[in-house]
């Protein structure tokens, strides 16, 4: 049986101007915020923050891949199901009904959860469910890769080139630990291709979790 998929992906600008959200059905978004960090939203998903987004707080439904910047405040991704905080690192988020799970690509994570704790670093994920006893800890499975991978397919197709806010993403995500990822640069942005040189030892960022 053949699939057919009809992607539509709009990059998004913010400015401090008014409340903020996007929202999708069956389709993609790739969101700069204010800050400069990015938000890839996948299908039925959601977030949203306040107009001058000083307190760098985003609040969301659904799952999303972040790649946040540094900056003087504490990012934070607020969920139903708990709330991630980070300084500057890139990680997948799911908050879905009460399942709660979060994929570290770069950084270090600390997890804190009805007296339980742990640490996640690259390539590690956490996950909590109330029938659990406690946060689990396992091998991250990049079973948001697959979709991810859609995304950047979606983003050449429709002819968007990567800008500087978007250059980490494409690099992390076609780097070792991503194999799945087929996105193939074109002769002008090459500079995106995986290599040695998108595989380096980058500094480590520490992120806290709260329940």
């Amino acid at each position: 049986m053949k699939r057919f998929f009809i992607l539509v992906t709009l990059v998004i600008f913010f400015s401090s101007c008014g409340d903020k959200s996007v929202e999708t059905d069956d389709n993609f978004e790739a969101v700069t915020l204010p800050d400069s960090s990015t938000v890839y939203l996948n299908h039925n998903s959601k977030i949203s923050f306040d107009e001058d987004f000083e307190e760098r707080k985003v609040h969301l439904d659904g799952e999303a891949f972040f790649d946040v910047v540094p900056g003087e405040n504490t990012f934070t991704v607020i969920t139903e199901n708990g709330e991630v905080e980070v300084e500057g690192t890139s990680f997948n988020v799911v908050s879905v009904d009460l399942d709660f799970n979060v994929e570290v690509v770069s950084g270090i994570v600390h997890l804190h959860s009805h007296g339980h704790q742990h640490k996640l670093g690259r390539g590690q994920r956490g996950f909590y469910h109330p029938g659990n006893n406690g946060i689990k800890v396992a091998r991250a499975n990049h079973a948001h890769n697959h979709w991810l991978d859609l995304l950047v397919v979606d983003l050449k197709l429709g002819g968007f080139h990567p800008g500087r806010g978007h250059r980490k993403f494409f690099k992390g995500n076609n780097g070792r630990g991503n194999q799945k990822f087929k996105f193939k640069p074109g002769r002008g942005n090459r500079k995106f291709k995986s290599g040695k040189g998108n595989r380096g030892k980058g500094k480590k960022r520490k992120v806290k979790i709260k329940f």
